[in-house]
């Protein structure tokens, strides 16, 4: 089971580890292409790394393959949100229906 091979990836096995990142890199090749700069394939196999090492697999209720790889690519996609979002800076989008509320100064 896929869990079983995060495990022992987290538990040091460098190459169920290796194998993961094959597994995944569809996947963080997609997201990774769409960041900014040259650098995103690397930002989201990071992020992937960080993601395996964050999972607790006893908070999964089902433990099967179909869950943790959504799991997974769902986190992959919130990563790519973030890095997207942090790299953009404060930006912000202007629409017609957005309330902008009054600052007011303290003193």
């Amino acid at each position: 089971m896929l869990i079983d091979r995060i495990i022992r990836a987290k538990q040091g096995d460098q190459e169920e580890m290796a194998a993961l990142l094959q597994q995944f890199s569809p996947l963080l090749r997609k997201w990774g292409g769409k960041l900014l700069g040259e650098d995103g394939i690397e930002e989201m196999t990071l992020a992937f790394l960080e993601i395996i090492q964050a999972i607790e697999p006893k908070r999964f209720r089902c433990q099967e393959d179909g869950t943790v790889v959504s799991y997974l690519a769902q986190s992959v996609r919130n990563a790519y949100v973030q890095r997207q979002s942090n790299s953009s800076g404060n930006r912000t989008l202007d629409f017609p229906w957005t309330v902008r509320r009054k600052q007011t100064r303290t003193r």
